[in-house]
């Protein structure tokens, strides 16, 4: 009986932990019409913005990172964004980027209408450099 107890206290403790972090993943961390958002990861500032402004979907968007180690540009790096929706599957979005110049990542992609209605989107920014990937993840709202 006491086992059967404890049982149930762990399960309604994992149970919480699950929602707690599902719900911290789903809600905005990045004001993106606002200006690009900023993100430390692996003693990276990655700097993420999308134009033009006001974000919307089913639009051609510029997706651009600009990224710096210890404040100088990274230039060696292989960048994407996976683009998803938290909670709800919306197929693969990802956008490979090209860099502009040193530090100055860029390129190309559509943020899809989602059929519910719902608006808020993640991009997993990934950073591909010698041999590690380091991803900062922001959560943010498509008009």
């Amino acid at each position: 009986m006491l086992f059967m107890a404890l049982t149930l206290v762990f399960l309604c403790i994992s149970v919480h932990r699950v929602r707690a972090s599902e719900q911290q993943d789903s809600e905005p961390n990045c004001m993106i019409n606002a200006g690009p958002c900023i993100k430390t990861v692996d003693g990276l500032t990655v700097a993420f913005e999308v134009t033009p402004k006001p974000l919307k979907a089913m639009r051609s968007l510029l997706f651009r990172t600009t990224i710096s180690n210890q404040g100088s540009p990274v230039a060696d790096a292989s960048v994407s964004i996976d683009l998803s929706m938290p909670g709800m599957f919306m197929g693969q979005n990802v956008i490979g980027l090209t860099r502009l110049r040193d530090g100055i990542y860029e390129g190309k992609g559509v943020i899809i209408r989602c059929p519910s209605g719902k608006k808020i989107w993640r991009a997993s920014v990934a950073i591909q450099r010698a041999g590690k990937e380091s991803v900062a993840n922001y959560i943010f709202e498509v008009q």
